[in-house]
Order: structure tokens, then C-alpha cells, then sequence
């Protein structure tokens, strides 16, 4: 019989240091993607913005009334009015309308009781006047405020416009302001009319449950209006206005992550006033001109002091 031949063939032994090297190798590309990725996180997930300095004003809001000194014009006959001058600068004893008589077409002839502007609308506030507001109940006025503009046919003493003193002082009346320690009298006031017009006002003094302001000077398109919209700036705030998500309390200190050189630093801040997702601060150490215009991180994340970043804003 044939011998048969066994061949054993042995294992080689695996070589640990292979292993090491492989394993060393992988915790390094592990660690590189990591870092790798995290600057991209870094770069991408940190919106940046820049310290813009603010005026926040604050105030008191409300409807007001512009009282002036005004003459009611009133129709000397019944028939239709001819002509008439629109919001047109006048002299006392000027021609401001015609009424012609349905009847016999006989014209009458109204002139102006006094130099201002002719205006063709009544409200039924043309009796107040700065000498006697102080009288009128703020209720009063909400209820005798009626606007109406002048028709073609009239009878013979209807109101049919006003003429309103130019160079006279406005008064407004704010009515509802209960806090008498609010404002000072004799001080001047920034005020916005309509959200669009602004002047200056003297506070006068308080009466019958109206706030009176002086306004000596003022565009004369404020003489149209009587109900306004009010907002009475009685202080300004000045900061920095970030949202509430770049702030960073540590160590009982509030913080802003800022970027100078591209390295992240962290800014002390004092917070001035909150808002519902703002926050009015300034700088605890550095002054408004060193932190104007800086960069800084809105959502700070996956940062250290310290660390160099770079973010294409």
C-alpha cells in the first residue's frame, strides 16, 4: 500500500506591533475627522454679528388732541357754495367762499373774521382753545369730536369752515395720564405725532386729567390734525442690542463671545434693559467706541476662549 504523507503547516504567530500600528493609525484619522468636522460645525453653525450701538427709547403712548386758536366761519345765506379756498393762507376781510342763492342766483360773499389759514372742515372742538382747556373734561372732548366736511348746499348760519391762527401756540392734551410725577413743568419734550412727525413741547401742567404740552414751533401740516397718535419720549436708553442667545453667564458674570483676530475672547457685558428676545447691553470694561463695529458670535457653539476660527460672515 502507498504510504501516505501528512503535511502540518504551522499558524504564524500575528505580530502585535502591526496591530498597535493599525489601531494607533485609526485613533489618529478618528481624532483628525473629528476635529476636521468640528470645524466645520464651528464654521457653519455660529452665525456672527456686528456690536451696532442703539437709542431705545421709552415713553408714554396714547390719543391725543392738537387745540389751536380758531374762528368758526358761519354761512350769512342759504343756497349752494360757488368757490372757496382749500387750506389756503388768508388775510382778514379776504374773500373765502361764495354762496349763491338757489332763488334768485345772488351771490354772497364771505370774508375772513381774521388772518390764517381757511379750512373747510368743522369737528366741534373749534370752542376749545388754550385759554379755556383747562376747563374741558377729557370725556367731553371724546364725545364731542365730530368731524364733518362741508357740503355744497348750506343754510344760512351753519358753520361752513374755520380759520385757524397760524402763528398762534398748539396745545396738546393727552388725556389719561394719571402719573403726575412723570413729567417736569417747564421741561422740553421729544414727541412723535402720527409715528411720522416730530417736535419739541414744554410740559405745562396737569389738568382735568390731561397732560398739556406747549408746541411753539411745529410743521404746519399739523395744523390738519386734531385726534393724533401720541408717543412722549420721556428717556433714552443707549447699548447694544444682541439677542438673548449670545449671552454666556459664568461665574456669576455675563459674557458676549467676541471675535478679535478671528480668535474667540470673551467681552464682559452689563445687561441694561431686557426685552422679549433682546437684550440691551455695553461694555463692563471696554468703552462704546472700543466695541463698535466688533464681531460677535449670535448662537456661540462648540467654542472655547481661545480658539481660532475662521467664519465667512
Amino acid at each position: 500500500m502507498p504510504t501516505r504523507k501528512v503535511v502540518a503547516f504551522k499558524r504564524k504567530k500575528k505580530s502585535y506591533k502591526a496591530v498597535f500600528f493599525y489601531s494607533l493609525l485609526g485613533v489618529l484619522i478618528f481624532f483628525i475627522f473629528l476635529n476636521f468636522g468640528k470645524n466645520l460645525l464651528v464654521q457653519y453653525l455660529n452665525p456672527v454679528g456686528y456690536l451696532e450701538w442703539q437709542v431705545i427709547e421709552e415713553g408714554i403712548k396714547g390719543e391725543g388732541y392738537l387745540f389751536k386758536k380758531e374762528v368758526l366761519v358761519y354761512a350769512q345765506a342759504s343756497g349752494i357754495i360757488k368757490t372757496k379756498k382749500t387750506w389756503s393762507k388768508v388775510r382778514k376781510g379776504d374773500i373765502v367762499l361764495e354762496i349763491e342763492d338757489t332763488s334768485n342766483h345772488a351771490l354772497t360773499k364771505m370774508k375772513a373774521p381774521m388772518n390764517g389759514i381757511f379750512v373747510p372742515v368743522t369737528d366741534g372742538l373749534e370752542f376749545i382753545g388754550p385759554d379755556n382747556l383747562e376747563n374741558i373734561n377729557p370725556e367731553k372732548i371724546f364725545q364731542l369730536y365730530k368731524p364733518t366736511v362741508l357740503g355744497n348746499e348750506v343754510v344760512e348760519g351753519q358753520p361752513v369752515g374755520k380759520i385757524i391762527d397760524n402763528l398762534d401756540t398748539v396745545i396738546l392734551a393727552l388725556p389719561g395720564v394719571e402719573k403726575k410725577g412723570l413729567f417736569r413743568e417747564g421741561q422740553d419734550y421729544q414727541i412723535k405725532i402720527n409715528d411720522d412727525l416730530e417736535v419739541k413741547a414744554e410740559f405745562l401742567r396737569f389738568s382735568s386729567g390731561n397732560a398739556l404740552f406747549s408746541l411753539p414751533f411745529y410743521p404746519d401740516e399739523l395744523l390738519k390734525l386734531r385726534k393724533v397718535k401720541v408717543f412722549v419720549n420721556t428717556s433714552e436708553k443707549g447699548g447694544f442690542l444682541v439677542p438673548k442667545s449670545a449671552l454666556r453667564s459664568i461665574a456669576n458674570k455675563t459674557y458676549l463671545y467676541t471675535l478679535k483676530n478671528e480668535e474667540v475672547v470673551l467681552t464682559p457685558v452689563k445687561i441694561i434693559k431686557n426685552f422679549e428676545n433682546n437684550v440691551l447691553v455695553e461694555g463692563e470694561k471696554e468703552s462704546k467706541d472700543e466695541l463698535l463695529g466688533k464681531k460677535y458670535l449670535i448662537r456661540p457653539f462648540l467654542v472655547r476662549p481661545g480658539d481660532k476660527i475662521y467664519i465667512n460672515t
